[in-house]
């Protein structure tokens, strides 16, 4: 019976309510955050009530002591109605709560230990749970001084950031507002490009909506071309005096706060510290979380937003450049700009660890690295030369994609000796020095012919930049040596011009030279002299490629080409074996296009023409008005040419007509003139004869019913007049104005399309349409970019050359970015490079046996 009263008294004990220490801990620092304040800024705050309310609520709530309840209720007495109170009497009432609040807190002895705190869980649906940090980074704990650093700035941003919500619990159904949730915390981004952008720290709806726009990973949002910029300059500081409108301001952080209205929105300040205090204010509350998640307190940021006068309203953090801002605009369907601003702002501490694909000596002097053209591209730095790296990534990878195959075979060609001294024959006969873009191709040309791979080398470039005399100077250097060589033209015309106004000139450097006609076999004896190899170069059309002629030693293949060599290449790899060397003479300008696409596997050589004279178009009713330049040319000391078109490869006048037009000429439009006809009816020995006469000044003029601009240059020629203009081609109007003319007078019919003349015009400007390329590239545009498709095609043949299989451990970061690459600009996988790291089979080397 003794036992009993005392087994009744933990009864009694348990019946008392046990007090909920961390309810209390969690809730009563918000207010204590909030008193502070209210304290030290009367004049600033308001909503005191509204903003404590939240969180009395959930403690007068609890089932706590008797005395406990009744100081949280003089506590709620005392910040009831203080909104509405003076600043001074602001002041007192909340320096009494804050007296409340230090009795409290030393009754539940408050705030508890960290270690005894433990961690809420969030319903779903709620606010998202901020992950713990380590107490030091990696850097720290390695004792370096970085760490120290970095674990300082973490200590400081927890203590210093006056947001409420931040370490707040989450509050009961009868809080005012929802918080927005937040997604947790994801690995960052380290330099790998291929990381999605899932796995960054994004929330879910800014990664869908990148997802919907075809961005899955950092790569395809750094190669990501915005579509137009905005510059702000100059970059202001904060606290200094600000214009009204969009500016940007730079400063450093100093700290966030929000602001609940009682209809329960929320709107987020922060405060940019400079010469003195600026405040930001975000009216999307989410904008503002977005925003804190990328910056830290003290960071120096630079915002750009609308300045009212007092505030800077919605800022939105961006990569400056130097004292100007450059905000960019991507235009992604469904995704603000703002957000994608945030995201590359978060990714520039990674850059630094951006490996770059291409080492230096694969890529021009004046082009930025990698990542910095990726920083220039997205507003820091030259996005011009950033776009011209990027392109060069592009135009690289497809000429070594193009080439991949061609030097995987191994095709046996012949080692050429070159030869010097007829080439300086050749070049002293004429007095002509090369300029050093003929001189770049011909040294390019002369590499090739030494090494014991077949040469396959389109030799391109404007109308009358000199390629025919370049390879003519290739062909008498191996002629030299006994090689021969077989030169061949689309037409009989144009091969017999190209023997006609060169056989002279090889002759003088002891080189033979013969000419096949068209449709006509070969006599014997010239296939005998072909055979004994005393005819070093045979020049006829494309028919002679397949006419099987008995050479001794062919060595070179020189096809002039107006675009149907690319139905020939199959027929250059039947020539014999040993292969011979290949070389295509562009007759007119190529498109850049054409480089890749049909020629996707040849080295080229690109020789800029010379500059494009004026150009009057008149009818023929101002016939007068045409030849006025002639006359005056005439009257200067300088000579003319009347050109005709050709129709269907014939003259557009027979002998007699023409003599007619060549009188009428002379007694009237160009009276008193000088005047010689050249005629494709006239033997092959008196058209070089007129040609000649013109060259040395024997005439005035000429009038030509053939191409003149096949025949040698002409150095007093000064104007030249195109009767019958409409009819002409255009890769002839093209060669006629690169004839070296001071001027072009088109003589067009009266009721000429204006269409057709603005075609004519094109062609004497020297600006052919360009068309886009197969391959889905971003950054490279034919026509903009034609020096780097030249030169990006040498540098793939050079790594190619040097390690024909790409074994090498030096080209793995190249490879993986043209495989990578592959998909985006055809759409498949099957990329003809290897894997990096891939070896091919090694052959295996037969044992050679004892005797």
């Amino acid at each position: 019976m003794s036992e009993a009263p005392e087994a009744s008294a933990p009864a009694e004990a348990s019946s008392e309510p046990s007090l909920p220490l961390p309810l209390f801990d969690r809730n009563l620092a918000p207010i204590r955050r909030i008193a502070a304040f209210a304290t030290d800024h009367p004049d600033a705050v308001s909503y005191v009530e509204a903003n404590t309310r939240r969180w009395l609520t959930p403690l007068l709530e609890a089932d706590v002591p008797e005395p406990i309840r009744q100081s949280l209720i003089g506590l709620a007495g005392q910040i009831g109605g203080v909104d509405t109170l003076g600043v001074d009497e602001r002041a007192r009432r909340m320096a009494n709560v804050r007296q409340e609040l230090a009795r409290l807190d030393a009754v539940l002895g408050l705030p508890l230990p960290r270690a005894d705190r433990p961690r809420p869980e969030r319903p779903r649906g709620g606010r998202r749970q901020e992950p713990e940090r380590t107490s030091e980074p990696v850097e720290a704990r390695e004792g370096g001084r970085r760490g120290k650093n970095r674990r300082r700035r973490g200590g400081d941003r927890a203590d210093r950031n006056e947001r409420v919500e931040r370490d707040a619990p989450e509050p009961n159904e009868s809080v005012l507002i929802e918080e927005p949730r937040r997604q947790p915390r994801r690995a960052f981004w380290n330099g790998n490009p291929n990381v999605g952008i899932a796995d960054l720290d994004v929330p879910d709806d800014l990664a869908n909506a990148l997802e919907d726009a075809g961005i899955l990973t950092v790569h395809d949002l750094l190669h990501h071309e915005p579509l137009s910029e905005q510059v702000f300059r100059p970059i202001h500081g904060a606290g200094r005096e600000l214009p009204e409108g969009e500016v940007a301001v730079g400063g450093r952080l100093a700290g966030f706060h929000s602001r609940l209205r009682p209809d329960g929105h929320r709107t987020v300040q922060a405060t940019l510290k400079g010469a003195a205090r600026l405040p930001l204010r975000w009216t999307d509350a989410a904008a503002a979380d977005r925003f804190a998640s990328t910056v830290e307190v003290g960071q120096r940021v630079v915002v750009v937003g609308t300045y009212d006068g007092e505030v800077l309203a919605d800022p939105d953090g961006v990569v400056e450049d130097g004292k100007v801002v450059r905000r960019v605009s991507y235009g992604l369907p469904g995704v603000p700009d703002s957000e994608v601003h945030q995201l590359v702002f978060k990714l520039l501490p990674g850059f630094g660890e951006l490996r770059d694909p291409l080492p230096p000596e694969l890529r021009p002097r004046d082009l930025p690295g990698h990542a910095e053209a990726l920083l220039a591209l997205h507003g820091r730095g030259d996005r011009d030369a950033a776009r011209r790296r990027l392109a060069w990534e592009e135009a690289f990878g497809l000429a070594l994609t193009a080439s991949w195959d061609r030097h995987t075979k191994r095709t046996k060609g012949i080692q050429q000796a070159v030869m010097h001294r007829a080439p300086s024959i050749i070049l002293s006969s004429i007095d002509h020095v090369l300029p050093d873009a003929s001189e770049a191709a011909f040294d390019a040309i002369k590499r090739d012919l030494r090494r014991g791979r077949p040469m396959r080398r389109v030799l391109a470039g404007d109308a009358g930049s000199g390629r025919g005399l370049v390879a003519l100077l290739a062909a008498a250097s191996l002629a030299e040596s006994k090689v021969q060589v077989l030169w061949v033209a689309p037409d009989e015309q144009l091969a017999e011009a190209h023997f006609a106004f060169a056989h002279e000139l090889l002759k003088a450097a002891g080189i033979e030279a013969a000419f096949l006609p068209a449709g006509r076999k070969v006599q014997a004896a010239t296939a005998e002299r072909i055979k004994r190899g005393e005819i070093h170069i045979v020049y006829g059309t494309h028919e002679l490629l397949k006419a099987e002629l008995p050479f001794r030693r062919l060595g070179l293949v020189v096809v002039v080409d107006r675009g149907e060599a690319v139905a020939l290449q199959g027929t250059f790899e039947e020539l014999g074996h040993p292969q011979p060397d290949v070389l295509v003479l562009r007759a007119t300008r190529p498109t850049a296009s054409s480089l890749v696409e049909a020629w996707g596997s040849w080295a080229v050589s690109w020789i800029d023409g010379p500059k494009r004279p004026p150009h009057i178009v008149k009818t023929v009713s101002q016939r007068d008005s045409a030849y006025a330049p002639a006359r005056h040319t005439l009257n200067e000391g300088g000579q003319v040419a009347v050109l005709f078109p050709q129709i269907a490869g014939r003259d557009a006048l027979d002998p007699s007509e023409a003599s007619r037009v060549l009188t009428a000429i002379s007694t009237e439009a160009l009276s008193g003139a000088k005047l010689r006809l050249l005629h494709g009816a006239m033997p092959r020995e008196d058209r070089v004869r007129v040609v000649e006469d013109l060259q040395h000044r024997r005439v005035d003029g000429i009038l030509a019913t053939i191409p003149l601009e096949d025949c040698p240059p002409i150095p007093g020629l000064g104007v030249a007049v195109v009767e019958h203009a409409n009819r002409i081609e255009a890769r002839r109007l093209e060669r006629i104005a690169a004839m070296g003319v001071h001027q072009v007078s088109l003589v067009v019919a009266d009721d000429t399309p204006p269409e057709v003349v603005e075609r004519l015009v094109a062609a004497l400007d020297g600006t052919p349409e360009d068309g886009a390329l197969t391959p889905k590239v971003r950054f490279l545009e034919p026509a903009a970019h034609r020096d780097l498709l030249v030169a990006a095609r040498a540098t793939a043949l050079d790594v190619l050359a040097s390690d024909a299989s790409l074994r090498n451990g030096a080209n793995a970061d190249m490879l993986r970015l043209v495989r990578a690459r592959w998909r985006v600009w055809f759409g498949e996988d099957d990329c003809p490079l290897p894997e990096p790291g891939e070896s091919s089979p090694k052959r295996r080397r037969r044992r050679r046996r004892r005797r």
